[in-house]
């Protein structure tokens, strides 16, 4: 997914997925779909927090829709915390550059490293 839209502009559907695999590092995450249609993909606990505030925004459902309102309160409340994806290296060549899929700035680079312990005793997967 990363090194084959190096060079080329990412559609729609990379993008989100991107997003996704970013919010895995922070909250969690949460989709929100109407048949195959994407309505909204957001953190945990930002998709969380529309669900527990419904009694604030269900007074627009009948009117505007339900998808609307949803997306609309999300927007309202989202967070808007560092995103963060995580290549591994063995994918093969990592991009250069990266631009966030939420805001669409390029990203800065950091080098991490991630130790596992799969031939611990206390191994957990």
């Amino acid at each position: 997914m990363f090194h084959t839209k190096i060079n080329k502009q990412a559609d729609l559907a990379t993008l989100e997925i991107q997003k996704l695999l970013s919010y895995k590092n922070e909250s969690g995450w949460a989709v929100l779909s109407k048949g195959s249609s994407l309505v909204v993909a957001g953190h945990g606990i930002s998709i969380l927090k529309v669900i527990e505030d419904f009694d604030k925004w269900k007074g627009q459902v009948r009117e505007k829709g339900f998808e609307f309102c949803f997306t609309t309160y999300h927007a309202k409340i989202r967070l808007t915390p560092c995103c963060r994806l995580d290549i591994p290296g063995s994918t093969g060549k990592v991009p250069e550059t990266m631009n966030c899929p939420d805001c669409n700035r390029s990203m800065e680079t950091f080098i991490s490293y991630k130790c596992c312990h799969i031939d611990g005793p206390n191994v957990h997967h």
